[in-house]
């Protein structure tokens, strides 16, 4: 009779160790960052084959930083040690124009077939241009806020390029007092900063 018990061991089920699901926040979470890394990857690998085309004989390192920082997004940071100041003075151009022209057209073709909801968006950096002109431009914006809250007058703020106007933007956003806006055309296109228009309802009274 013990070749009957042993037919009943055999049949019994091994015990596994409880296998913990995975929440579907969790899911979210491990899928947003395999995004993230592969459009990390994309951007260093893209500007490192342009810096190639260009002779420049350097590394880039990618610093992602996230929307409670002053300039959230993937930061392809240029390695400026084996550089010359000349190499460094032409890949910025005069007011930044060329690294603007560069981080545009890296923003356009790495956003080829990326539904716009996940294009993320990259900044080029050298030698701390990109950090000293956003310090600069939040100083600007503080300044002309300050002027169109106390005159209640709009005001012009020309010789930005486009990346810098949207930073402009951004930086008055949550803002409840004031609104902005580009107008013109390039290469004069300007950016207005204006008291906001106050929203009203059907009966004409204003909405919070």
């Amino acid at each position: 009779m013990e070749w009957i018990s042993g037919l009943f061991y055999l049949n019994k089920l091994p015990e596994f160790p409880p296998v913990e699901r995975e929440s579907p926040q969790k899911r979210l979470l491990t899928l947003n960052k395999m995004v993230m890394d592969q459009n990390i990857q994309r951007g260093k690998a893209w500007l490192e084959k342009l810096l190639s085309l260009m002779g420049i004989s350097t590394q880039v390192s990618v610093e992602e930083k996230d929307a409670t920082e002053m300039s959230a997004g993937i930061w392809l940071i240029i390695d400026e040690t084996p550089l010359s100041p000349e190499q460094i003075q032409t890949f910025i151009g005069e007011n930044g124009r060329n690294i603007d022209a560069i981080q545009y057209l890296a923003n356009t073709l790495l956003h080829l077939g990326i539904e716009s909801d996940n294009q993320p968006t990259y900044i080029i950096e050298l030698a701390g241009y990109r950090s000293r002109r956003q310090l600069e431009l939040l100083a600007l914006t503080q300044e002309f806020s300050s002027k169109v809250k106390a005159s209640g007058f709009p005001v012009e703020i020309p010789a930005l390029s486009a990346a810098e106007r949207r930073q402009i933007h951004s930086f008055l956003q949550k803002d409840p007092d004031l609104e902005t806006e580009s107008q013109g055309q390039e290469p004069d296109r300007r950016l207005v900063i204006r008291l906001r228009v106050p929203q009203v309802n059907f009966l004409g009274i204003a909405r919070d």
